[in-house]
């Protein structure tokens, strides 16, 4: 139960991401609450997570890839953590269900077990942590499309550490001809050194 509540705060998270990679390509976004501040990803074609997980039929899927069981299955396993990692493809073109795995991994090896979940960064998960977050920069520095690096880099800004950075650094130097690539670097950078 609790991976589906922080399931749905990162699937808001991830309108943002789809919302600005939509700006970016142009696409018009509508606000579908008036009263709201907020911008509503407008796209039958590339839905949003929030859709997805509301989909009569994705919906239960997310739910069940995103258990507390099968999350802590893949985390304890580094091929498991490669595997998911194949299953990010350019933009959206990635599985919804494979997105929320994803996210739900991200957040399961931050979690401080016997504490409130959402204290970051004082994870008692730290093995499965490192191990997430190095498959994370490994999959960023072997990618060439600018979408699949950034979109592992800004898992990293979830869960790395101030250590990492000076490898996120590098990750954006290497990458540095893809146009956003050296930016989202130095941001994920700049925010992991703070911590």
């Amino acid at each position: 139960m609790i991976f589906q509540v922080k399931t749905k705060v990162l699937a808001f998270a991830a309108v943002a991401i789809f919302a600005t990679a939509a700006m970016a390509d142009g696409v018009k976004l509508t606000s579908k609450w008036a009263t709201s501040d907020y911008t509503y990803y407008d796209d039958p074609d590339h839905p949003t997570m929030i859709q997805c997980y509301k989909d009569p039929k994705l919906g239960p899927q997310i739910a069940e890839a995103t258990s507390d069981d099968v999350v802590a299955k893949i985390a304890s396993c580094p091929k498991a953590m490669r595997a998911l990692c194949t299953k990010v493809l350019p933009a959206y073109s990635t599985d919804p269900v494979a997105a929320c795995q994803i996210a739900a991994l991200t957040v399961w090896v931050m979690e401080n077990q016997g504490d409130k979940w959402y204290v970051f960064w004082r994870s008692s998960r730290e093995k499965e942590r490192s191990m997430w977050v190095e498959t994370l920069l490994s999959f960023a520095s072997a990618a060439n499309d600018e979408y699949v690096i950034n979109y592992f880099l800004d898992q990293v800004r979830w869960c790395g550490k101030a250590a990492d950075a000076d490898k996120v650094r590098a990750i954006g130097t290497a990458k540095a001809s893809l146009v956003h690539v050296r930016e989202v670097a130095d941001m994920v950078a700049d925010e992991l050194s703070c911590q």
